[in-house]
């Protein structure tokens, strides 16, 4: 209802291209090219020659959205995409550089946190004050753990988990750990805290980078390369 009452005007006007406006047309498209391109990143055959529509479609989105939905997601999709392609065009022709790419995924997720915990370092947050109003997700949060004092000590706690996490997940010992605890985190976003669509897709975002921290693919290529 109101990415309707937006694309017609009532709720904002928001400026655009007018040969790349929001149509039915387009937005099909848009959304065609964008979903053909991500399910060819997974298949071994079409993930070089159609992949490459998986970040065209993601910046064709948001183009079109023009940044009243989507935010700073569209552009980690974006990029994410990009860079998955890139990987996959550079294994493909043999190249010694092709886990680059995927490594600057992972350099991604943990600037990501590091920004997000440098963002929160300012008496506001920490106080509990925007926590104070983000528990709105699909979950009621119990009102006892909304006194000060328990907010403020959770503000401070999310400052130092992000952090930990940027540093944790470049550490083998620390990494798997590292990762579980991420997705715990998002979980517990998700679950409690709002806009509840937006933090879904964040979740998923991220979770391309994780399972690299996870499982790096060409580590298993290197040994080979090594035994063989």
């Amino acid at each position: 209802m109101l990415f309707a009452r937006v694309i017609g005007g009532v709720t904002i006007r928001v400026p655009r291209f007018d040969a790349f406006a929001i149509t039915p047309v387009t937005t099909a498209v848009v959304l065609a090219a964008w979903a053909v391109g991500t399910a060819s990143l997974v298949s071994d055959t079409w993930r070089v020659r159609a992949g490459w529509l998986a970040w065209v479609g993601a910046v064709a989105a948001g183009m079109l959205d023009r940044q009243t939905l989507a935010g700073e997601v569209i552009y980690l999709v974006a990029a994410f995409s990009f860079l998955h392609w890139v990987h996959a065009v550079l294994e493909d022709r043999g190249s010694g550089a092709a886990a680059a790419p995927l490594r600057a995924v992972q350099w991604q997720i943990s600037v990501v946190f590091a920004w997000t915990a440098f963002a929160k370092m300012n008496p506001i947050f920490l106080s509990g004050g925007i926590l104070s109003v983000s528990f709105a997700g699909p979950v009621p949060w119990p009102d006892v753990f909304q006194a000060q004092p328990v907010l403020k000590a959770m503000a401070v706690t999310t400052v130092a988990f992000e952090i930990a996490l940027a540093l944790g997940l470049w550490r083998p010992s620390f990494r798997r750990p590292a990762v579980v605890a991420a997705i715990l985190f998002h979980g517990f976003i998700v679950l409690f805290l709002a806009p509840t669509l937006a933090l879904i897709a964040f979740a998923l975002v991220m979770g391309t980078g994780y399972v690299l921290f996870a499982a790096e693919p060409w580590a298993e290529s290197d040994r080979e390369r090594v035994a063989a």
